[in-house]
Formats: C-alpha cells, sequence, structure tokens
C-alpha cells in the first residue's frame, strides 16, 4: 500500500509542488518508500516462530499411527 502511494507521488509530481511549494512528489515519494521498508523491517522484527508441537503428543501421535 505505500508503495502504491510512492507511486502516485512519483506521478503527481508537479501537481503537488505547485499546490504547495513545499515539497515535491518526489520527496514524498522517498519517504513513502522509507516509510514501506521500515514497515517491512517492523514486520520481521515482530514476527514470532511457529510454536513446536509438544513432544510427548508427538510421540502419541507416531504410537497411533503403527
Amino acid at each position: 500500500m505505500l508503495y502504491g502511494l510512492a507511486k502516485l507521488f512519483e506521478f503527481y509530481d508537479s501537481a503537488i509542488y505547485s499546490a504547495g511549494a513545499i515539497l515535491s512528489g518526489h520527496t514524498l515519494k522517498h519517504l513513502a518508500a522509507a516509510a514501506a521498508c521500515g514497515a517491512l523491517l517492523r514486520y520481521f522484527q515482530k514476527r514470532q516462530p511457529i510454536a513446536a508441537p509438544n513432544a510427548a503428543l508427538s510421540q502419541e501421535l507416531l504410537l497411533w499411527k503403527k
């Protein structure tokens, strides 16, 4: 989603700059792309491994299959 926003800022670069003359769409594109990278980094930092099954339960399932 942030990548799409960055592409919109890139497309409307001159219109954004002419509206306020403070920031251009190019600058906002870079800020949105950096936010996308930050969101991706945050996702990787917060992810948790899938819990391994209980060893006793796993042994019981192996015995049951025999």
